[in-house]
């Protein structure tokens, strides 16, 4: 390399991104960037201003062009190197269309251990040796040999090699639900679902447990194809979603549901809790999906994709995505996934100031801690708008997806129907009629709505498909509308009843009774009062059609 190259190039540190700007056309800007034998770059431009088209060339350390970039959308440009000596590599970024000397790019290199070769006897992967990376060969598992991956390895699969488990060999990805083991640059899915790069031959063995596989998809206007959007497990989706929920939550608490065996001789019976924290109807929906059978592990592994598991996949897959720019402070690639690191960044705010709550801080002073006027009632009344506006947008987002590629029609008529009505009852619970529990006219997402989609005489269905609605007089409330008033009506019917307001009173942080008493004499109901009554006071004046409710969410502004 040329020595006036060498010493003006900026050293990159790894994992840490560089911003500068291009001042003109025909400038360069040089980096470089130190590598042992046997380990891999991993190299990203990105954030690339609007108008412009920048790229990077790699050289190694004699100065010889290595390859160009292989384009993952308009603004974004990638490429790898394998080192086969110690040596520095040197980067070029340049201008191939126009340049913005007032906004930055940014450059971004990973470094990783290549992985190749044969393994036939015990090996393990740990996070804290990684990442890693399938390079410089095939990576495969003899007769005899384990390799075990630990919680919170990465492993990148972004390479013309595979990794191979041969019949006798076996393959243990060894994830959790607060540490997934997480795959890195797939392409397509494979069989089992696994990835399109792991090959297991007969005899072989591959046991799975919490693994994220993240695809790399090309920027389009088509909607991602089913089985392309995120690989995990629909049985560990919902401890995922409740860790995410978690991180943002103002407060942290659990209540005993009952007791179950424990399977273990000198400590026959566990103590089974529900975790209580703001949010936690999502992940009570999603086990429903599960529980329901329409998420389902065998059907995944098998590639078979239904509306729900479409839409759900979809949900994560923006759930990680925002952690991801939370936790990297990355700007969001789409406005739903911006929305969703709003949620978080002021859930954060608040719990920097003020800690995470337990129900020991909050219960000896209860009516101070839930005035109306006092903090954490008016950051509760802020956490549950953010909440329905980045989960409804991302729901929205996917649900119009599944129906423009067909999967919504092929569902079961039935099925279809209560679909729909779920699209519904959501933006209904994000947009009452009234102001409603102290919360403005949204319901809490506080557990209530996620006990009532699984107890009660409107629960949701617990088979899959539907069953067909019963029948109905005709001119009376249809089974949608029906099931949706229903469980309004019961909301009132549990903060009126004395036996049942002081346990919700804790989970609601409002005078909630007492609201609730005012909205019925406003509108002139009763708790007796015909479900047309319900419907003409509380359903009708906020319904709206689902073309309505995409065009609320979808618009970027």
């Amino acid at each position: 390399m040329d020595a006036t190259v060498s010493e003006r190039a900026i050293n990159l540190v790894n994992g840490a991104k560089f911003r500068a700007v291009l001042p003109t056309e025909d400038t360069s800007d040089w980096y470089k960037f130190w590598l042992r034998a046997g380990e891999a770059v991993e190299i990203e431009l990105s954030e690339m201003p609007l108008g412009v088209l920048y790229d990077l060339e790699v050289y190694d350390s004699s100065g010889d062009l290595f390859l160009g970039t292989a384009p993952l959308n308009d603004r974004v440009r990638f490429a790898s190197y394998e080192a086969n000596a110690d040596g520095e590599i040197y980067i070029r970024v340049f201008s191939s269309v126009g340049s913005d000397p007032t906004h930055e790019y940014a450059l971004h290199v990973d470094r990783y251990k290549n992985l190749n070769g044969t393994i036939s006897g015990a090996q393990t992967l740990y996070a804290f040796e990684g990442p890693y990376r399938i390079g410089g060969g095939d990576l495969v598992i003899v007769s005899g040999g384990v390799l075990d991956i630990e919680a919170g390895t990465i492993l990148n699969v972004r390479s013309q090699n595979v990794l191979r488990v041969l019949g006798g060999g076996a393959l243990n990805l060894l994830g959790d639900a607060a540490q997934p083991v997480v795959i890195l640059g797939a392409t397509a899915q494979g069989e089992d679902g696994f990835w399109e790069g792991l090959e297991l031959e007969d005899g072989g063995s591959i046991k799975r447990q919490f693994v994220t596989i993240y695809y790399d998809v090309v920027e389009s206007q088509l909607p991602p194809e089913p089985g392309r959007i995120v690989n995990i497990l629909p049985t560990e989706r919902p401890a995922l979603i409740r860790q995410w929920y978690q991180l943002a939550s103002p407060y942290l608490s659990s209540i005993i549901e009952g007791v179950e065996n424990s399977g273990k001789w000198y400590d026959p019976w566990a103590i089974k809790k529900r975790d209580l924290y703001f949010g936690m109807d999502v992940e009570m929906f999603a086990q429903w999906e599960v529980d329901s059978g329409r998420l389902c592990d065998q059907r995944f592994q098998q590639g078979e994709v239904n509306y729900w598991e479409y839409v759900n996949a979809g949900f994560l897959h923006d759930m990680l995505m925002a952690r991801q720019c939370f936790d990297n402070d990355e700007p969001a690639s789409h406005f739903r996934i911006q929305r969703m690191i709003d949620y978080l960044r002021h859930g954060k705010s608040w719990r920097e100031k003020h800690g995470v709550l337990k129900s020991t801080h909050i219960l000896p002073k209860l009516d101070d801690a839930l005035e109306q006027d006092s903090e954490l009632h008016q950051h509760m009344k802020e956490m549950s708008t953010l909440f329905w506006w980045s989960h409804n947008t991302s729901i929205v987002y996917w649900d119009h997806l599944a129906r423009e590629i067909g999967l919504h029609t092929q569902e079961e008529h039935p099925e279809n129907q209560f679909v729909n009505g779920v699209i519904i009852r959501l933006d209904f619970s994000s947009d009452l009629p009234y102001q409603f529990l102290s919360f403005g006219n949204q319901m809490p997402p506080v557990g209530m709505i996620g006990i009532f989609l699984n107890h009660g005489p409107f629960k949701y269905p617990d088979v899959y498909p539907a069953p067909p609605a019963p029948p109905v007089p005709e001119g009376t409330v249809d089974y949608h509308d029906e099931t949706t008033i229903g469980l309004l009506k019961t909301y009132f019917e549990f903060l009126l009843h004395d036996g049942t307001n002081p346990v919700f009173t804790w989970w609601l942080p409002t005078p909630a009774d007492r609201e609730a008493r005012q909205i019925l004499e406003t509108t002139g109901l009763t708790l007796d009062a015909s479900m047309q009554d319900w419907k003409r006071e509380i359903l009708d004046p906020a319904i709206q059609t689902l073309h309505e409710i995409q065009e609320k969410y979808l618009k970027s502004e």
